[in-house]
C-alpha cells in the first residue's frame, strides 16, 4: 500500500517569522544572569561585617571590658579553677597556646564570641582549613568560657578540647550573631561562603588575664637571685592591612580613607547579592506556583 505526501510550499518572501521574545523577558534573563555572576564571584563580601562594641551582646560585655573609654583596649579575666576541665593537660595547652603559638607566625590562634561563650581555637595555620559554614582543624586545642551564666562563672572554662576542632555554627540569615577579634583571621572568614561574622573593628587590642600563669609558684629566691616577677598578662595585637600615607606634596588627601572606603563597597555589595537572591528566590517561587495553578485550573 502506498501513501501520497502532499507537499505545500510557502511562497517566497511570506516565510513564517520566528517568534521574538519579549523585551522584557530578555532583561529578567539579563537581570538573573547578573545576580548570579555578581553572588559567584563576590559571594564573600557579605561574610564579615565591621561593628562596634556597643554591638556586642549584652552578655558578653560582662566578661569584656574596656580598659579605658574610646582607647580601642579591652581586657577579660578567666580562671580555670572551679572548672570539670581544669586539668593539668588544659593548663599546659593553655599556656603553650598563649604564649608560644601566640607569638609564633606559623600558628593561628583565634579569639571569637557571641551572647554565652567566649571561644579560644588554636592550631597550626597549614591544617587551618574552611567549610562552608565553618572554620575546621584536624589538630590544636579549643577552649571555651562562660559570658552571661551567673556572676560566679562568669569567665569560667566551661570546656576544653584537644586534637580536630570547629568553630561554632551561627546563623545564616544574614545578622551577625559571631563576633570575632581580628588578629589575622579576615581572609579566614572570608573564604566561608555561606554565614555572616563580624569582626569588632573598635576593638584594637585585647588583653587576657588568667589565673595558670600567675598562680604557678615561684622558684626558691637564693643568695645570688632575685624573685622573678608574675607572669604578664596575654596581649593580642591587632593585624590590619596598613595603607601608607601619600606625600602631601602631591596628595592632598589622607590615603588611610581607601581602607574605610574598600570595607563599605565590599558591604555594600555583599548586601545586595544577598537581597538579590532572594529577591531571585521570590520570583521563581510565585511563577512555578502560578504556572502549576494555571496547568490544573485547565484539567
Amino acid at each position: 500500500m502506498s501513501h501520497k505526501i502532499k507537499l505545500q510550499l510557502a511562497p517566497i518572501g511570506k516565510q513564517p517569522l520566528k517568534k521574538c521574545v519579549p523585551f522584557w523577558r530578555r532583561i529578567v534573563c539579563l537581570a538573573c544572569a547578573l545576580i548570579c555572576v555578581l553572588g559567584l564571584s563576590v559571594q564573600s563580601f557579605a561574610l564579615v561585617q565591621e561593628v562596634n562594641y556597643s554591638d556586642v551582646p549584652s552578655h558578653a560585655k560582662m566578661l569584656i571590658q574596656p580598659v579605658s573609654e574610646d582607647s580601642g583596649i579591652y581586657s577579660l579575666d578567666v580562671h580555670f579553677e572551679g572548672s570539670a576541665y581544669d586539668t593539668a593537660d588544659s593548663r599546659e595547652a593553655w599556656k603553650m597556646v598563649m604564649g608560644e603559638w601566640l607569638n609564633d607566625p606559623d600558628y593561628q590562634v583565634i579569639f571569637t564570641f557571641s551572647y554565652s561563650y567566649f571561644w579560644v581555637y588554636a592550631a597550626p595555620k597549614d591544617s587551618i582549613s574552611s567549610t562552608s559554614t565553618n572554620l575546621t582543624s584536624s589538630t590544636g586545642y579549643m577552649f571555651s568560657f562562660y559570658t552571661g551564666a551567673s556572676s560566679a562563672q562568669i569567665g569560667q572554662l566551661y570546656q576544653f578540647k584537644t586534637g580536630s576542632w570547629s568553630t561554632v555554627v551561627s546563623s545564616s540569615s544574614g545578622q551577625v550573631s559571631q563576633y570575632y577579634f581580628d588578629n589575622g583571621v579576615r581572609s579566614l572568614l572570608e573564604s566561608i561562603p555561606s554565614r555572616t561574622y563580624g569582626i569588632v573593628k573598635d576593638m584594637t587590642t585585647l588583653i587576657i588575664n588568667d589565673d595558670v600563669r600567675d598562680n604557678e609558684p615561684d622558684p626558691p629566691p637564693t643568695s645570688s637571685s632575685e624573685p622573678e616577677e608574675p607572669s604578664a598578662p596575654s596581649i593580642i595585637p591587632p593585624v590590619d592591612p596598613v595603607i601608607p600615607e601619600g606625600n602631601p606634596e602631591y596628595v592632598v588627601y589622607p590615603t588611610s580613607i581607601w581602607l574605610s572606603f574598600f570595607r563599605w563597597v565590599r558591604w555594600h555589595i555583599g548586601n545586595g547579592v544577598f537581597t538579590g537572591f532572594s529577591l531571585l528566590a521570590a520570583i521563581i517561587g510565585i511563577y512555578l506556583i502560578l504556572r502549576i495553578v494555571k496547568h490544573y485550573s485547565r484539567q
